[in-house]
């Protein structure tokens, strides 16, 4: 698995597929199917990446749980992808993406804020303080109306995650990357 160095992972559509997905292991060739028609729909280099990584990350919890058959059809599933040499780059891939963030319902943003708050937390608690997802975050949170802000429960609060943050910046980063 790799980044590259102008691609962000956090990009609004890739983020909320990837929320509505997470921890549906019960239909895997449905889990894959909806990513490769998330890339089918814009197949730029940056989405090749974000599927790719997503589906080799995927991988690597199969791997663990030792399921072989699930291994398999991901590494099949990768193949379909080709090579990303022949896809334009992004034209905005930008991190913001604030125009965007407002198309999606409450609920749908409401749940990637609960997931990406869970991942940051615990980079943060580990002194990881990865600015992309922090940015991130913050125009999610900004995308919240005031009643919706006060619909988000107190243990996903942005003062929360401002506490998380501060602990963060003075913490040695003890996060280890699995890849």
């Amino acid at each position: 698995m790799h980044k590259s160095k102008d691609i962000s992972k956090y990009n609004i559509d890739w983020q909320i597929l990837r929320a509505n997905i997470k921890g549906d292991n019960k239909d895997l060739p449905a889990k894959l199917n909806k990513v490769f028609n998330f890339f089918q729909q814009n197949p730029t280099k940056d989405n090749w990446e974000r599927c790719v990584n997503f589906l080799e990350g995927l991988s690597l919890g199969f791997k663990a749980a030792g399921n072989q058959h699930a291994i398999n059809l991901i590494k099949n599933e990768i193949a379909k992808y080709g090579d990303s040499k022949d896809l334009q780059k992004e034209k905005n891939n930008s991190i913001s993406n604030v125009n965007d963030i407002a198309k999606y319902s409450f609920q749908e943003r409401y749940k990637l804020w609960v997931d990406l708050f869970k991942r940051n937390q615990k980079w943060l608690e580990k002194g990881y303080l990865q600015k992309e997802i922090n940015e991130f975050m913050d125009n999610l949170y900004n995308s919240f109306t005031q009643a919706e802000k006060q619909q988000i429960k107190q243990n996903y609060s942005k003062a929360n995650l401002v506490a998380l943050r501060s602990i963060a910046e003075v913490k040695p980063n003890t996060h280890k990357f699995f890849f």
